[in-house]
C-alpha cells in the first residue's frame, strides 16, 4: 500500500495496518502520547530533514510570515522537549 498523506499514515500505522517512513516532527504528538513509537533510522547515507520558510527574494518576509516563524521556533522548541527520541534498538 502507498500513502502520501501523513494524517492517514499516522491513522494507519495506529491500527497495525503497517510501518511508516516520517519525520519526527509528523510523529511527535502520537510519540508524547504513546499512540506511537519513534524509531531513528541510522543510516550513514541518509541526510537530517531540513524544514525551511520559503519566501520571495529580495523580499522582507511578511508581519504574517515573521509571526509564522515565531510560531514554528516555539512549537519545534516544544516538541524537542517532550520527549528527545531514542533509538528502540541499538544496531
Amino acid at each position: 500500500m502507498a500513502c502520501n498523506n501523513t494524517l492517514m499514515m499516522r491513522s494507519l500505522i495506529r491500527q497495525g495496518v503497517g510501518i511508516g517512513v516520517l519525520s519526527w516532527l509528523d510523529v511527535a504528538a502520537d510519540t508524547a502520547q504513546g499512540k506511537l513509537a519513534f524509531v531513528p533510522l541510522h543510516e550513514p547515507h541518509l541526510k537530517p530533514l531540513t524544514l525551511v520558510l520559503a519566501v520571495a527574494p529580495r523580499r522582507q518576509p511578511s508581519r504574517a510570515a515573521r509571526e509564522a516563524m515565531k510560531y514554528f521556533e516555539s512549537r519545534l522548541l516544544q516538541i524537542t522537549h517532550w520527549r528527545t527520541p531514542t533509538p528502540a534498538h541499538q544496531t
